[in-house]
């Protein structure tokens, strides 16, 4: 289901390498998957954010959009989307600062990201892409692998 955040200033990337540790325990229990939520950090300021689950847990996965290619980094098994704050952590390289001048969507569905102009394959749903793409005629194999 497609959420829409209003414009202005985010952290595309793993929630963990933006969200204070001191609140980490307290966002995974009040934000809910798939939901845009106005979460109020400890030091009183209040953030929307957003997240989903990857398709495959955590690894590194391409970030794409006209604006670019970005690889991110998932150690919690989630990709979000997290309004930049003030004194934010910033432990990772693997974030992508996004600045929409106008509201824009975020929805994950199987596994596929599409947070405004970007969009994050999660699946492997490439891989049988690329195998349909073989060109060979089974005709030309001979009897040799196959027992009559």
């Amino acid at each position: 289901m497609s959420q829409k955040l209003p414009a202005g200033s985010y952290f595309i990337c793993d929630p963990c390498y933006v969200i204070p540790e001191v609140d980490w325990d307290r966002y995974v229990m009040e934000v809910q998957e798939d939901t845009v939520t106005d979460f109020t950090l400890s030091n009183g300021q209040v953030i929307k954010c957003w997240w989903a689950y990857t398709q495959y847990g955590d690894g590194t996965y391409t970030a794409q959009s006209y604006l670019g290619t970005e690889e991110l980094g998932v150690d919690s098994g989630t990709i979000g989307v997290t309004q930049v704050f003030e004194d934010h952590k910033n432990g990772s390289d693997s974030q992508i600062r996004y600045n929409p001048g106008r509201a824009f969507e975020v929805k994950c569905e199987d596994g596929v990201f599409n947070i405004g102009c970007w969009e994050i394959n999660t699946g492997y749903d490439t891989y049988q892409e690329d195998i349909s793409e073989l060109d060979f005629d089974l005709d030309d194999i001979d009897g040799r692998f196959f027992d009559d």
